[in-house]
């Protein structure tokens, strides 16, 4: 829910990362063009990627590695981030739905900027969970489940949460 991270919601320092994260993937978009990321990535050289898939299996890794850096990866990537205040905006302007809703939150909220001070990690926290129950609050079907263990890929580091919540959600629309 990158697009609640950039409101006055989260505090000041927080959302200055988040906005850092967006010149980041700019940054990242030229030099996949011009080819130095994937010089890098197949030498497995990229400042912190290591440490940051370290916890995945050594498949995992082998195919973050492959896919990690693509330009179409880093294309979308650079997407998401740019348009996420549009897509705010856009989403939370639309009405209440009663279609089957189902917010998968992590269990585990332990990556932070570099100098965040334990109070602010810890109204970090907070807010994500608060933006996660207002994301469920969207349908009068909506649901919160949380992946504990998981961080913020909770498609690898638990994908069973994911796999039941589709479907939860397809056996709840097949009945309809």
């Amino acid at each position: 829910m990158h697009e609640d991270e950039i409101t006055d919601r989260f505090p000041e320092e927080h959302v200055k990362g988040q906005l850092m994260a967006v010149k980041f993937y700019s940054v990242l978009k030229v030099l996949s063009k011009i080819g130095v990321l994937k010089i890098l990535s197949s030498f497995k050289k990229f400042p912190g990627f290591s440490a940051t898939i370290s916890p995945f299996s050594k498949q995992t890794r082998t195919l973050l590695w492959k896919t990690s850096f693509q330009k179409k990866t880093i294309a979308a990537m650079h997407s998401e981030f740019s348009n996420v205040q549009d897509g705010y905006r856009k989403v939370r302007e639309l009405p209440a739905t009663d279609i089957p809703l189902i917010v998968i939150k992590s269990g585990v909220v332990n990556e932070f900027y570099p100098g965040t001070s334990e109070d602010t990690k810890r109204i970090i926290r907070a807010k994500l969970l608060e933006a996660a129950n207002d994301l469920k609050n969207w349908s009068v079907n909506g649901k919160l489940v949380e992946a504990s263990g998981s961080g913020h890929n909770i498609h690898i580091e638990n994908p069973q949460v994911v796999i039941d919540s589709i479907v939860e959600i397809l056996r709840t629309t097949s009945l309809t």
